[in-house]
């Protein structure tokens, strides 16, 4: 196998000329001054979206014009790193670009790095386990491109954190293992996942039920969770046949810890996910989000949804039909944690639609939804607005509702406003198919 290295997009005259510049400063600073730069202020600052650029910023210096200053740069980073009063999110930055030095050492300098990086993934801060998987990532990515790591080194470092993983015995050791499997894993690309065994390890460990492998089970969500995280897209193929059985089932574990772990790996898919695949996710939340299951699934699927949505509201908003009813539901759920979430979610989703007219009613169907009591008032809201738009099936899957209430109501003058508004709208409607799949939205009579 032939692995190709990332390119980076080429740099426009005067950006080269703010890298190089960047670097200089950086390479001239001492210990007392190299706080005051302008790469490190930004690395350390408390706005996340300033650290997200100043690390892009490092990236680029690195792999730019700093690659003919790989060693001197690692002093440097060095340095900072012998420092044990870093706040965690500079060092997360730190360790990043420690890793991209990788592709440029030679052999005795890559093997300090890594060990560092290897030293790191164990940290107690979450946050820095987290800058090491990825500047171990990088590193060994970089250093297999230069050919100065063989891709059976890194295989052995995937199997050893798959051997990790299945031995842990704390929540420490499973994070660890989880970022040692996600950092080889990503360096070595996701072609290599089945050959490796990876995938089918992963979710061997989920199979186990008893207390003592409960840090087993964490660890491979977490790994699973950092494939999804460091390869994206490429990681969507091995995990979607499996989100449901495997990941979604861990909502309904014992240990919390696990709960969590499959939370995270479920928020890591949807905010990445590949919009063309939105279909392929929706219908294992949807039946998460059943009466016959435990309610911490129902409520961990709701939160999904509502990510889903704001991730991808174009591909979400024609999917939304079957939502609905399921979330009516879960408004009426025994449990106050599923209701909160259900009510939560439904103003989010309802951003999905696109009619004009619609949008301005939002705030109004998403209350008559969530409260029974408003539904007299959304209907007359329905009645004074004027429609000169077509009516899709995202729109009706939130109009419907309130309607098919109205309809049911024992007052009349609620039923005739009901039976008006289902008049004006299916005069709108563009697809005779989207009213007939409105049949399956339905209001639960106490609701």
């Amino acid at each position: 196998m032939v692995r190709v290295a990332k390119e980076l997009e080429p740099l426009q005259p005067q950006q080269t000329d703010a890298i190089s510049k960047l670097l200089e400063q950086v390479l001239s600073a001492d210990g007392t001054t190299i706080h005051d730069t302008v790469l490190m202020r930004a690395l350390s600052a408390d706005a996340p979206s300033i650290r997200g650029t100043g690390l892009k910023a490092g990236v680029l210096m690195v792999r730019g014009p700093g690659s003919s200053k790989a060693v001197e740069l690692m002093a440097v980073f060095d340095a900072l790193l012998d420092k044990a009063d870093l706040p965690a999110h500079f060092e997360y930055g730190i360790l990043s670009l420690y890793g991209e030095l990788g592709r440029n050492l030679g052999s005795a300098p890559l093997e300090k790095l890594l060990s560092r990086l290897d030293g790191q993934l164990s940290s107690e801060s979450e946050s820095v386990g987290k800058g090491a998987a990825r500047g171990l990532a990088a590193a060994l990515g970089g250093a297999l491109d230069s050919g100065m790591v063989e891709l059976e080194d890194v295989q052995q470092r995937a199997q050893a954190g798959l051997d990790t993983a299945a031995a842990a015995n704390t929540a420490a050791e499973a994070r660890a293992a989880a970022f040692r499997i996600g950092a080889a894993c990503a360096a070595a690309g996701a072609e290599l996942l089945q050959e490796w065994g990876v995938v089918t390890k992963l979710f061997e460990l989920l199979a186990g039920e008893s207390a003592a492998t409960e840090n087993s089970r964490e660890a491979a969500l977490l790994a699973i969770d950092q494939l999804c995280l460091r390869l994206g897209k490429r990681f969507e193929p091995y995990l979607l046949p499996q989100l449901e059985a495997r990941v979604i089932a861990m909502y309904a574990d014992k240990d919390r810890k696990v709960v969590d772990a499959a939370a995270k790996v479920v928020k890591t898919l949807v905010t990445g996910l590949n919009p063309l695949a939105v279909k392929l996710v929706l219908p294992a939340l949807y039946r998460g989000m059943e009466a016959t299951c435990a309610w911490r699934t129902k409520e961990a699927c709701i939160q999904a949804l509502g990510l889903l949505a704001q991730h991808a509201k174009v591909e979400t908003g024609p999917c939304l039909q079957e939502a609905m009813p399921k979330l009516v539901e879960c408004l009426n759920d025994s449990n106050a944690k599923v209701q909160a979430a259900a009510a939560a979610v439904i103003p989010v989703i309802i951003t999905c639609v696109d009619n004009p007219e619609t949008q301005t009613l939002k705030k109004d169907l998403a209350g008559a939804i969530i409260d029974p009591q408003t539904t007299g008032f959304c209907l007359e809201q329905i009645l004074t607005t004027t429609f000169v738009n077509s009516m899709d099936g995202t729109s009706l899957a939130f109009i419907m509702p309130v309607i098919i209430r109205g309809l049911r109501d024992p007052t009349y003058d609620l039923v005739k406003k009901a039976v008006t508004c289902a008049g004006n709208i299916c005069a709108l409607i563009k697809s005779p198919s989207d009213i007939a799949d409105r049949k399956s939205t339905r209001l639960n009579s106490s609701h």
